[in-house]
């Protein structure tokens, strides 16, 4: 009797003994612990994937319940390497957390500040200058000029010589520069960025550069705050049955030319989610139209973002824009309904980024006082009867 005991301690003690050199032997020989995301450009969903192989045991937690008890494991899965899918569908791996970044726009910028990534970036655009933060780092060279934001001022050698693991640039502005950046070995992530065409490519370029960046946490809190205010504003519109006010936005104007935004654009999406209808949604991006095309229009509020100027100059463009031939009829004017967005205002609607919900409470404000309340958050210029009522408050943001 004691000696098959034995024969069957020393069996359990061989078949123990095989095991974990198997997984000894895989440990040291086999593929590491990876992490697949793929964030794909036509959902806002991250899809996280695991693929766990013998080399879990290098980070593996151990937590003792008790002396006396068994041990319990907790495998914690390296978040590097990543191979994500950018705005252009190309595959981008990215073997290391992200120390050294180049951000190419202000909708980047900002995104990643939202994300608290900030300290990461080494080089900016020229125009990014939010948070406030950025354009003071910039001008004492804490952090890098790159150039101007579109394509032809980006300055490809000084983003070299600044070394990134990661430069993140935009489809629109800076897709040119595709084979000058693979020539020169940067590793480049594309984002929509101010090409986004919705509030859902927006909500995905916050994914995709938090997936890139380790921020993933983050990335779906400002995701989570976004749909948070698109559903409150879009439940009380339904609640109140409220009637879609007809806007005309113009982005542009010069010699009497203007520019608004088409029906596959942010702007037009912002709008339509804060109770608004485009009355030029049937155009495709910024289209150029006329002073008469407006008139026939015949908008109930009339809007102009305009980054950069104090209300004295919004009070020049409102004077302006109401002596336009035939634009007194306008019903917009009539009703004195046109309002110029100043510095943040404009930026958070012009700017595909965390402060659409500042946009989103601002447009639904103006577009329909009597649910949200007069709109008090700043940086507004508002044509009244007796002139003008000025608002140079900054408006509240997401930092």
């Amino acid at each position: 009797m004691g000696g098959t005991r034995i024969a069957v301690a020393v069996a359990a003690a061989l078949i123990v003994g095989l095991f974990l050199g198997y997984v000894y032997a895989a440990n040291i020989s086999g593929p590491s612990t990876t992490t697949v995301l793929s964030v794909k450009t036509s959902t806002v969903t991250v899809t996280t994937t695991f693929t766990t192989t013998a080399r879990m045991l290098e980070t593996s937690v151990v937590e003792r319940t008790s002396v006396s008890t068994s041990t319990t494991t907790k495998t914690v899965v390296k978040p590097y390497p990543r191979t994500l899918i950018d705005a252009l569908g190309r595959t981008v791996r990215i073997e290391e957390r992200p120390r050294r970044i180049v951000v190419l726009s202000p909708a980047i910028t900002e995104t990643v500040f939202a994300l608290g990534a900030g300290r990461l970036v080494v080089g900016v655009d020229a125009v990014s200058d939010y948070p406030p933060i950025v354009v003071k780092l910039r001008n004492n060279g804490s952090i890098a000029n790159v150039g101007g934001y579109w394509w032809s001022y980006i300055k490809v050698e000084k983003i070299v010589e600044l070394k990134p693991d990661l430069v993140i640039a935009e489809v629109g502005a800076h897709a040119k520069l595709r084979e000058v950046f693979e020539e020169k070995g940067l590793k480049v992530l594309y984002v929509r960025g101010g090409a986004a065409k919705s509030i859902m490519d927006v909500k995905q370029d916050i994914l995709l550069i938090g997936a890139a960046l380790g921020y993933d946490s983050r990335a779906r809190e400002l995701v989570s705050m976004i749909d948070s205010t698109v559903r409150e504003i879009t439940s009380r519109l339904a609640a109140h049955n409220a009637s879609r006010v007809k806007v005309y936005v113009e982005v542009g104007s010069w010699q009497g030319q203007l520019w608004t935004a088409g029906g596959d654009t942010f702007i037009n999406d912002v709008l339509s989610k804060a109770g608004g209808v485009n009355v030029f949604s049937k155009y495709s991006g910024y289209p150029q139209i006329s002073y008469e095309d407006v008139v026939a229009a015949n908008p109930d509020v009339i809007i102009v973002p305009a980054s950069h100027i104090g209300a004295e100059e919004a009070s020049k463009i409102i004077s302006k824009l109401s002596s336009r031939p035939g634009w007194s009829s306008i019903r917009a004017v009539e009703d004195k309904q046109v309002y110029v967005l100043l510095n943040g205002a404009a930026d958070s609607l012009l700017r595909p980024g965390p402060r659409v919900i500042e946009a989103l409470k601002m447009l639904a404000s103006i577009l329909h006082p009597e649910i949200f309340g007069e709109y008090g958050g700043g940086d507004v210029a508002h044509m009244s009867v007796g002139g003008i009522n000025a608002y140079v408050i900054p408006v509240v943001t997401v930092v």
